[in-house]
């Protein structure tokens, strides 16, 4: 069992030889080292890797990202990566396809996390207070008395509600239920491009 889901994605990066890509970072969590919960106001770790991260008006932190909407990021963003990672994102913005297929195309691989079960913040594309809201136009920001937390506009209830979203080209390596120390479901996914794969068979890897 790992503590949390992104310590799952810690053991499947080389911090010594990826470069990485961390497209919905929020607030870090992925690189904090002995992370305590959702929003941990420790700072990320980010000397030990090499990862650039972005997001969309994180607020009161002053590590360092990029602030973009993830959505036009990617319509110009040409670098390329050993690692995407795109952890508890795709519930949130309105082109998860689309984030899914720019990083096979610019990663080796893309480490995918998606939380299971009922969205407590969800909202529908049709609500035009959430889609239009100033903060950010795709999610609606919501409080409560513990945390404030970005509303999902769209909910996982297994992993076969993730499968819809991949593009054609996309082929998957590895899938994992993540259960955490809190009782939490995730599932991560660890996606290579088609292209890749053939790569990796014509070297006898697959």
């Amino acid at each position: 069992m790992f503590t949390t889901g992104w310590e799952w994605i810690r053991a499947h990066i080389d911090a010594e030889k990826d470069k990485i890509i961390d497209l919905g970072c929020g607030d870090g969590n992925t690189w904090k080292m002995g992370y305590k919960g959702h929003f941990d106001q420790k700072p990320p770790d980010l000397p030990r890797y090499n990862v650039t991260m972005v997001d969309y008006n994180v607020m009161e932190t002053d590590y360092p990202f990029i602030n973009a909407d993830l959505c036009e990021f990617i319509k110009t963003h040409d670098e390329h990566y050993t690692v995407a990672v795109e952890s508890h994102v795709l519930e949130h913005v309105l082109c998860p396809t689309e984030l899914i297929s720019w990083g096979l195309n610019h990663a080796d691989r893309v480490i995918v996390v998606i939380p299971i079960g009922d969205a407590p913040y969800l909202v529908h594309h049709g609500d035009e207070a959430a889609l239009n809201n100033p903060w950010i136009k795709y999610i609606q920001f919501h409080y409560d008395s513990e945390c404030q937390h970005n509303a999902h506009i769209r909910q996982f209830m297994s992993k076969e509600d993730f499968y819809p979203l991949l593009p054609s080209d996309a082929f998957i390596l590895e899938d994992e239920e993540i259960i955490d120390s809190t009782g939490t479901v995730a599932h991560g996914f660890i996606l290579i491009s088609m292209k890749n794969r053939e790569s990796l068979r014509s070297m006898g890897v697959l």
